[in-house]
């Protein structure tokens, strides 16, 4: 499986694997053009629909003479619970959301995971027997940054040049 390109995929990942103490090989990332096989398994897919910048900042480190861009975002993610437990593992999900260990991953690993907007019993018929499924749609809230090596100028030399001319 090819790891997903924005790195909050990762962040919210180790989120839902540690708040609900779910094992890692059971979670995936949406849009890996995989086959939907034996959805009797408990799978948790996390995909992103979208996100927005909603703020900026720069900052400049003299010390190390390098100048921060970063920008804030929060974007839109489902959480798609499969398998026999997909009830169970949904509902556990949204109750621990308010859970102290919640907010202390939040902060360990630096994003805002904003309470359930909508949630969704998408059950589907696959062959002969239907399999359930749960969808969770969210915000996340996240900062993005980029570092640029940057000389600062401790002594400024200006030349001022003057072509006046007088009457």
């Amino acid at each position: 499986m090819a790891a997903p390109q924005n790195p909050v995929f990762i962040q919210l990942g180790i989120y839902i694997r540690d708040l609900l103490d779910y094992s890692e090989s059971l979670i995936k990332f949406g849009r890996d053009n995989a086959e939907l096989e034996n959805t009797d398994i408990n799978y948790i897919v996390v995909d992103e629909l979208a996100s927005v910048p909603v703020g900026g900042a720069e900052q400049f480190d003299g010390v190390l003479e390098s100048m921060a861009y970063g920008r804030a975002m929060v974007g839109g993610f489902t959480i798609n619970f499969y398998g026999l437990n997909a009830y169970i593992n949904s509902r556990n999900y949204q109750l621990l959301q308010g859970s102290q260990k919640s907010y202390e991953l939040q902060r360990d690993l630096k994003i805002a995971v904003y309470h359930s907007s909508n949630v969704a019993d998408l059950r589907f018929l696959g062959g002969t027997q239907y399999s359930n499924r749960y969808e969770i749609e969210l915000k996340v809230g996240y900062y993005e940054s980029a570092d640029v090596d940057t000389l600062r100028i401790d002594t400024l030399e200006l030349d001022v040049l003057n072509n006046k001319q007088t009457r």
